[in-house]
């Protein structure tokens, strides 16, 4: 069996899914006179029934945090992976795990929408970074943001900042013409700027 990591919910994620398959190994465990496992440390029936729940409820995180962590992620595809883990989420049925399931959530929805002044709470759809990579992206553009609105304002701040840039290219370079007279084999060269 693996232990847990408190640090990141893969590793819960992964314990609980080694256990529940090893369920009638950690049953014999517990109850191995040998091993002197005390009663408050052994897993009820009703724990038993709450360790599938969770597994569902932590699946969508542990699936996410691998993509994000492979090495042909970018920065394109967390707001796309945030999304799509919040929808699975929600499609966990509620049944002994609604408050654990309402938390991860509101966490979720702190992370793209910011309603925290910790630093680590960035509002993923408004970081500029974030939002351009996702814009830019072809599997996502603006279908990648949960807040539509966002993706579209985004979209337009992405506009604006090519056409500024653009404009300020055009008018900062200087516009070389060359013009030749074939009748006397002179050439005429015009620098603009």
């Amino acid at each position: 069996m693996l232990l847990d990591c408190e640090t990141r919910w893969g590793s819960v994620y992964t314990m609980l899914e080694r256990a529940s398959q090893q369920k009638q190994a950690v049953k014999l465990a517990e109850d191995d006179p040998d091993l002197a496992i005390v009663a408050e440390s052994k897993l009820t029936p009703n724990d038993w029934d709450l360790i599938p729940k969770v597994i569902a409820l932590l699946g969508p995180i542990y699936a996410s945090s691998l993509s994000a962590e492979s090495d042909t992620a970018s920065v394109s595809d967390i707001i796309p992976l945030t999304k799509k883990m919040k929808i699975e989420i929600q499609r966990v049925s509620q049944s002994g795990i609604g408050t654990m399931k309402d938390a991860l959530l509101n966490q979720i929805d702190r992370y793209l929408e910011g309603g925290d002044t910790r630093a680590h709470f960035v509002k993923m759809e408004q970081n500029p970074l974030m939002v351009i990579a996702t814009l830019l992206d072809p599997r996502y553009k603006t279908a990648g943001f949960q807040n539509k609105e966002e993706g579209q304002r985004g979209k337009q701040k992405l506009l604006t900042l090519i056409i500024s840039e653009l404009t300020q290219e055009v008018s900062g370079t200087e516009m070389v013409t060359e013009t030749a007279d074939p009748a006397d084999h002179t050439q005429v060269t015009e620098v603009r700027k």
